[in-house]
């Protein structure tokens, strides 16, 4: 039931065409039975981390971890191939979502730095 659903909103995503690739998941059940429950509820996890964006990705990782208790956050590191510490701050993150009108990704003042801005400072000839 959820499978379904979670590989048609990854569909109607993909047509954006910013999606990052979609992980195969290297676990045990996986690679028995490619076709199985498990293994289709792993793509289908898998579709829908592709298609979101950052904090989003985090966030979702994180409910799942969450929800599958004590090893769920190795076990999402398994699945969808994301960092163990971006799954644990997902899951502070879904745990205390006191900011949910904040429409940032990255805090205020992360990513890189404009190149105008790091070339004016670096080399003050540049700008005669």
């Amino acid at each position: 039931m959820y499978t379904h659903v979670s590989v048609s909103i990854a569909k109607r995503q993909k047509n954006k065409g910013n999606m990052r690739p979609i992980h195969n998941c290297p676990c045990d059940a996986c690679r028995q039975d490619p076709t199985g429950t498990t293994a289709e509820l792993h793509h289908a996890i898998n579709h829908v981390v592709a298609a979101l964006d950052e904090k989003n990705r985090r966030r979702f990782v994180g409910l799942w971890a969450s929800q599958l208790g004590h090893g769920g956050i190795q076990n999402m590191v398994l699945v969808t191939g994301l960092h163990r510490a971006t799954i644990r701050r997902g899951c502070r993150e879904v745990e205390k979502m006191d900011d949910v009108s904040d429409n940032r990704i990255r805090a205020p003042g992360g990513g890189r730095k404009l190149t105008e801005k790091k070339r004016r400072n670096s080399c003050p000839s540049w700008t005669n």
